[in-house]
């Protein structure tokens, strides 16, 4: 009798712990919100430099915000010409150094222009950097051309992003401090 009862509370000790185990690890899971900010980190991956990559055989040096920004030279990527195609870089570089106002002035005031070679990565880092700026209406926005578009070069992406922005959690500082 002593060892059935030995045996019946350790069936209900173990039963007793896996149940435990399995309801911290629930509310774990669900206790876990990322900021604006970590979804930005998370989802931004450096672009390629399509417009004069670094290649080995290479004689003359190229100074241009493309390579500058493939090369991580951020601060010389910003002070470099600002030409049409390398204003996204440009951007880019911006983000890299944490100065999201210009990128984001950049990204605004070229992402209108549905021929710009950039445009599609264009839409896609402006969500991104309104992200990095706490800006999750405006993030939201710019995903929806992003979106509705199958064929997008950042679709995918955007698609998982979209799910999380719900879950999003915005810091609220008092203004005394």
């Amino acid at each position: 009798m002593q060892k059935i009862n030995l045996i019946r509370n350790i069936v209900i000790g173990t039963i007793i712990i896996v149940v435990m185990l399995v309801v911290m690890m629930i509310s774990s899971r669900e206790e876990f919100v990322p900021s604006p900010q970590e979804l930005f980190h998370e989802y931004y991956e450096d672009y390629p430099n399509l417009l004069d990559p670094v290649t080995e055989d290479e004689q003359e040096e190229v100074s241009s915000a493309s390579r500058y920004y493939e090369q991580r030279d951020y601060d010389s990527a910003v002070q470099s010409e600002k030409t049409s195609d390398q204003i996204f870089y440009v951007a880019l570089a911006y983000l890299q150094l944490d100065n999201e106002t210009p990128a984001v002035n950049i990204l605004e005031n070229f992402v209108v222009d549905a021929d710009h070679r950039f445009h599609e990565a264009m839409e896609w880092y402006l969500a991104l950097a309104y992200l990095k700026i706490d800006e999750l209406k405006k993030s939201e926005a710019a995903l929806q051309p992003i979106l509705s578009n199958a064929d997008h070069e950042f679709h995918n992406e955007a698609i998982r992003l979209n799910r999380e922005l719900p879950k999003v959690k915005i810091e609220i500082v008092p203004e005394n401090q």
